[in-house]
């Protein structure tokens, strides 16, 4: 909020309240032109020059409010709208506007009394509707803040400063959050620095001290907003909101766009294709497991202003058939700011819903066959604005507000859950090692386990029935190492994300809980065969997609912890198209994995690249889809375990370019 704009309007306004002049003041013109643009900043500044300079009062005034409206701090437009309406110089959008300025700076019996009047006299049905809503809403206010809750809050001094930051998320046990520090240049529409997202790194568990630093510099762009990461649950996803650079060029609105982790290194955000180009999408966050991607939007068939969306994933990782969520969570206000919980609660906030100021917080559970909806009540929320929350564990978290008392501008802040009914958890990686084949146990296998920065946290042996049992964290992802003399070393990721038992499941105050885990161990077997998941390319094409490259990851983790095997690694196609040119596909795919693999610090030796082509069908006549994609497949052959020796070469000629074509 800037306190010193409004201050300046009543000074302005003194002078100028009886000052007119005939017609539009040059002012007020170049005011205009700047609002029509977008840059609402600027052309409050001229509004107020004018002001100055005699022009109309009611006329700037009202292009202030308009400016403040159209840049989202509608809360600071109050004294606009409030001087139109007592000199009756509102019309029916201002008197709406002014209602609704009211309930954002939590004057909610003045915010009836307008709302009131507009129901009366206002033009538009679906205000007036809007109206009677909000007026319901206020009247559950005192209840929402006499509620009893225990959560305690307390700002994250050493992350905040005078300038932004919120959007805290938890990632790789640090906070990546957006901030508008360091801002190189001013965003036109508000005048407030360019956001971007950075991580804060505390020094231990008191957070009183720490760093933060920039993320990566292809997802901070400069002159551009960067906000609201989230990352999917193995962490090798990021997809985060993306704005323009206020002069309505290149992207029309603030868009999504997705990044992957390869090679130590994110990749460069592309555009997400289920983001609308005209729409303003922003806000997202992975559901626990990784399958869903929750978003807000302003597009085109919604139930209000922003709303909430949800897209699930398909198994090639493209996201598919976006979702309105539907009237239990939207209203004709704004929903924002959806979060999953590992326990399965949406939180997310809204200024549409029974709430004390701007957009409050709110949480969503089933009950039943119902969706039940509840404010968090204070101190969760204030007059301001609180959004944004994620939890370290189902204690405590972090969410942001830019309420009364803070660093400046919105803040990140802490919360706990202090409920004397509080149940406690304590949750244990129940480890089974297991032949991957057979299900056979395997005793006094050696393990190892790392936390998700790659520090060792224990290791151990597994007793005679196979089992490792160690307690864990929840909403982290751990490393797990077995190595067993007769099998390959497995490396598998175990993850406790999305995996809390509810309040309402657990038995007593304090409770042990065991989450089953296999790790499954290969064999150590020369000519055994492994048939990789999900390697798709596109058609007639033998380039690693990002889908086949996460396969890829795993190969090569298996290469890098058994360093003398060598292997295979064979491509195969269906039967559709030519013969001749399927085998030459096929060796073609079958160089490119080799080359992905290589290219990463595998000995060349160590891997044969071979095409099949259509010559070893699993499924012979074939007629459906998924029968034909069990014929496409890639995958690898132990070959020995003496890297020393080096193993037959495969053909090196380039194959000739086939006058047909194939089919996969």
């Amino acid at each position: 909020m800037n306190k010193s704009l409004s201050r300046f309007f009543v000074v302005a306004l003194s002078a100028a309240l009886l000052a007119c002049s005939g017609g539009l003041h040059k002012y007020v013109n170049k005011g205009n032109k700047k609002l029509k643009r977008g840059e609402y900043q600027s052309a409050i500044e001229k509004y107020n020059e004018a002001l100055a300079d005699g022009a109309d009062t009611a006329q700037a005034a009202k292009q202030i409010g308009q400016a403040y409206r159209q840049s989202n701090r509608l809360k600071d437009g109050l004294p606009y709208f409030e001087y139109l309406v007592e000199n009756q110089k509102a019309d029916d959008e201002t008197m709406f506007l002014y209602a609704e300025a009211l309930r954002a700076n939590g004057k909610y019996d003045k915010a009836k009394e307008i709302y009131t009047r507009y129901m009366k006299g206002g033009q538009s049905t679906y205000r007036k509707a809007y109206s009677k809503m909000m007026i319901e809403n206020l009247d559950q206010v005192q209840e929402i803040m006499n509620r009893k809750n225990y959560y305690e809050i307390s700002n994250v001094d050493v992350v905040n400063t005078p300038e932004a930051e919120y959007s805290p998320v938890i990632f790789n046990q640090e906070l990546v959050f957006t901030t508008s520090r360091n801002s190189v240049g001013f965003f036109p529409g508000d005048g407030k620095g360019f956001t971007g997202i950075y991580t804060f790194k505390f020094d231990d568990a008191t957070e009183k001290t720490g760093v933060a630093i920039p993320f990566e510099e292809l997802v901070n762009l400069p002159k551009r907003h960067q906000a609201s990461a989230t990352f999917s649950k193995d962490g090798k996803t990021m997809i985060f909101a993306r704005g323009n650079d206020g002069r309505k060029k290149g992207d029309q609105d603030v868009n999504l766009y997705i990044s992957k982790f390869r090679d130590g290194a994110w990749t460069e955000p592309e555009f997400l294709k289920i983001s609308d180009p005209k729409a303003w999408d922003a806000c997202p966050s992975f559901s626990p497991d990784g399958s869903t991607l929750y978003f807000a939007s302003n597009r085109e068939g919604g139930r209000g202003g922003i709303d909430i969306y949800q897209s699930k994933m398909d198994r090639r990782g493209n996201f598919r058939r976006v979702r309105n969520m539907g009237k239990n969570i939207n209203s004709p206000g704004n929903e924002m700011f959806p979060y999953i919980s590992d326990d399965r609660k949406l939180y997310f906030s809204s200024d549409g819903l029974a709430g004390i100021g701007g957009l409050d917080v709110f949480v969503a559970e089933r009950q039943g066959k119902q969706t039940v909806v509840s404010n968090m009540g204070v101190p969760m929320n204030s007059p301001a604005d609180d959004f944004g929350v994620t939890f370290i564990n189902e204690k405590e978290g972090y969410f942001s507000s830019n309420r009364e008392g803070g660093k400046g501008d919105d803040d990140i802040y802490k919360f706990i859950n202090n409920s004397p009914d509080f149940k406690i958890a304590y949750y244990y990686m129940a480890a089974t090692i297991v032949d991957d084949a057979t299900g056979e146990v395997l005793p006094n296998a050696k393990v190892k386990i790392f936390d998700s920065r790659g520090n060792p946290v224990t290791e151990g042996t597994a007793d005679a029935e196979g089992k490792f049992r160690y307690q864990v964290q929840t909403g982290q992802n751990y490393t797990v190492i077995a190595e067993e003399a007769n099998h390959l070393t497995a490396n598998t990721i175990f993850s406790t994300i999305g995996k809390t038992v509810s309040q309402d499941d657990l038995p007593e105050f304090e409770n042990d809980v065991d989450l089953p885990f296999s790790v499954k161990m290969i064999k150590k077997e020369v000519n055994l065969v492994i048939v990789l998941e999900n390697i798709y390319y596109d058609y007639n094409s033998a380039e690693i997609r990002d889908d086949a490259a996460q396969e890829l990851d795993n190969l090569l983790t298996l290469l890098q912890d058994n360093p003398d095997m060598r292997i295979e690694l064979s491509s195969h196609t269906d039967a559709r198209g030519d013969g001749k040119y399927n085998m030459k596909l096929s060796q073609k795919r079958a160089e490119s994995a080799k080359k992905y693999v290589i290219d990463r610090g595998v000995a060349d030796d160590r891997i044969i690249p071979k095409g099949y082509g259509e010559t070893r069908l699993l499924v012979e006549n074939a007629s459906s889809e998924q029968d034909h994609q069990k014929n496409r497949r890639t995958e690898f052959k132990i070959l020995g375990f003496d890297a020393e020796q080096a193993p037959e070469k495969a053909p090196e000629e380039e194959p000739e370019n086939p006058e047909g074509s194939g089919e996969e």
